[in-house]
Parts: C-alpha cells; sequence; structure tokens
C-alpha cells in the first residue's frame, strides 16, 4: 500500500514540474522571468501574455496544489491532537461598546469623512477573481519554495492580465461618493501603498470634488498594504477637523508589521468603516472595536459603489434623534 502512494506521490510531482516547466516557458516566451523578488523583461508594455493559457496553467495548478496536499496528508502518520490552552479563570473576553453617546451619528460624525484608500499591488488582481484562490496563492508565495515561486508566476501574471481591476473599482466607486453624498460633507483622503508610502491627499468640500476624483484617478497600485500607519494618519486628520468618521477601503491584512486593531482601539471614540474587497474579515477587527461596520460587497450581493456611498449618507447607524 506504502508503495502504491509513493507511486502516486511522484506521479504528481512529475506533473508538478511539468506545469512549472509550462510556467516558466511561457513567461520567457511572454513577458520574462521572475525568481526571489527579482525579475528580467523584454517586453514592450504594450505586448500582453497569452491570457488562455495563463488561465488554463492557473486551474493546473491550484488544483495540483489540492493533490500534492490531499495525497502528503494521507502519507502522514497521524499524530495525537495536542490538548487545547485553557485560558485563565480570572480573564473574561472584553465587553462589547455601550457608550450611549455612540449608538446614533452626530452631527460631527456627518460633516466629515476621511476615505482611507488601498492601493496595494494586490488592487492590481482583476476585480471579479476569486478571492479564495488569492488567499491561497498569497500563502504559497509566503511558505516560499518551488510552489511558491510557482504561485509567484501565477499571481504575476494575474496583475498583468487585460480588463478590469480592484483599484478600477475604487476609483468608479470615489466618484460615485463625489457625487451623491451630502453637499455639507466634507471628505479627506488618505491613500497607502508601500509601507513608507501613506499619503495625505487632503481635504474636499463639496466645491472641490471634482478635483478629488481626479487625484484618485491617477492612482496607481504598489507594493505592501500599510493599513495601521493609514489609520493612524486617518484618525489624525479626524481629530483636527473636530469630529468625523473614517472609512477604510482595502483588500487585505497589513504586511508592513503593523497592528491596524490596536490603532482602533486606542482611538475607539471614532467610528472606522471597514469595506473588505476581498481580503476576507482580517480588518473586522478595526470596526468592531470602535461600533463601526465590516462590510464585504460580494457576500452581500452589492457593488462597492452603493456600499460606499451608502456607508457615506447614513454611517453605521442612524443619525440622533
Amino acid at each position: 500500500m506504502k508503495g502504491k502512494r509513493l507511486v502516486v506521490l511522484v506521479i504528481l510531482w512529475f506533473v508538478f514540474a511539468s506545469l512549472v516547466g509550462a510556467l516558466g516557458y511561457l513567461t520567457l516566451k511572454a513577458c520574462g522571468i521572475r525568481f526571489w523578488g527579482y525579475g528580467v523583461s523584454w517586453c514592450s508594455a504594450e505586448e500582453m501574455p497569452d491570457n488562455g493559457r495563463l488561465d488554463d496553467l492557473q486551474q493546473q495548478l491550484h488544483t495540483l496544489m489540492q493533490l500534492n496536499g490531499e495525497e502528503a496528508a494521507r502519507c502522514e502518520p497521524e499524530l495525537p491532537e495536542p490538548p487545547k490552552a485553557q485560558p485563565p479563570e480570572n480573564l473574561s473576553e472584553a465587553p462589547p461598546v455601550t457608550d450611549p453617546t455612540r449608538q446614533c451619528l452626530r452631527p460631527e460624525d456627518k460633516g466629515y469623512i476621511v476615505l482611507a484608500l488601498d492601493r496595494s499591488a494586490s488592487m492590481a488582481l482583476p476585480s471579479d477573481i476569486d478571492s479564495g484562490l488569492v488567499t491561497k496563492l498569497e500563502q504559497r508565495m509566503a511558505a516560499g519554495g518551488i510552489l511558491g515561486r510557482a504561485a509567484l508566476l501565477v499571481y504575476d501574471g494575474l496583475k498583468k492580465k487585460p480588463g478590469h481591476k480592484r483599484l478600477d473599482d475604487l476609483k468608479e466607486s470615489v466618484a460615485e461618493v463625489a457625487g451623491q453624498l451630502d453637499p455639507e460633507t466634507d471628505i479627506g483622503v488618505v491613500t497607502f501603498s508601500g509601507c513608507s508610502d501613506v499619503l495625505d491627499m487632503g481635504n474636499y468640500s463639496h466645491a472641490r470634488r471634482d478635483r478629488m476624483v481626479q487625484k484618485v484617478n491617477r492612482l496607481k497600485a504598489d507594493q505592501s498594504t500599510a493599513a495601521a500607519k493609514a489609520l493612524s494618519l486617518a484618525v489624525q486628520k479626524v481629530k483636527r477637523n473636530g469630529g468625523g468618521r473614517v472609512i477604510l477601503v482595502s483588500d487585505g491584512k497589513d504586511t508592513c508589521d503593523g497592528d491596524p486593531c490596536a490603532v482602533a482601539r486606542q482611538n475607539a471614540d471614532i467610528e472606522i468603516d471597514v469595506v473588505s474587497l476581498g481580503g476576507g474579515d482580517a480588518l473586522a477587527c478595526v470596526a468592531n472595536a470602535t461600533g463601526g461596520k465590516w462590510l464585504e460587497p460580494k457576500l452581500l450581493g452589492q457593488n462597492l459603489q452603493d456600499v460606499l456611498v451608502d456607508l457615506g449618507n447614513k454611517g453605521a447607524r442612524q443619525e440622533c434623534q
């Protein structure tokens, strides 16, 4: 029996090696090659990869990763489950926020909103991509090895694939907000990508919203996700303004060793709503700590434009009576 399993594993690894070779050939033929963060490309900007072949290889890699994981699990000896750690008896979970002054939308909250907008590299992925596949690819890349390098090739290919991107959705949504938000509401904008690239793009009254849209439309996806630094800057803007709310739009967790949840807990008097564009509930703790909402438009069957406009006009609570 063990011999049969060994044969199956050898066959799987042979198929995997063939797949990696095909990926390498496609990359060399299309746009270059990249290993361990270093890349060489000889394509012009106008040349595009063979997207049909890329989609096929992506699906094959996804299937092979599943088969390899299942077969390896069958071959490994079963280990006893370690005992679950029990929390000390004198500790309990923190109680939910019950401050009555934060259960409705205050006038100062309605008059000023800061949009904290993610423009990290993953925002260059197609807007309709399956979030589960993205998560698996990112986990493989983080683990390294031959599977990690193959996942990186697929990930980079998806970013180069033509079509509507997550960042395009975000730009269109900001334009909708500019056109439909209450004229009395001023908008602050913070954008973030690399770990040292968190940018305060200023404040915009109703008369200057066209300028805001123009600046947001020039944004390009680049580097990491500095969510904690962006939240800190957004909260500072609210405090300098004398009150307001923050709407954080992101597609993943902080990748710059920051702690967005800690930032939120330290500023629990400022409502922060979180809109997830495929990053799952990685930043849900930010909304929970401040009495805001955590929303993932795809799960709600809504588009980002509607969700963002609704949050901007209504917030997470009804207006105070």
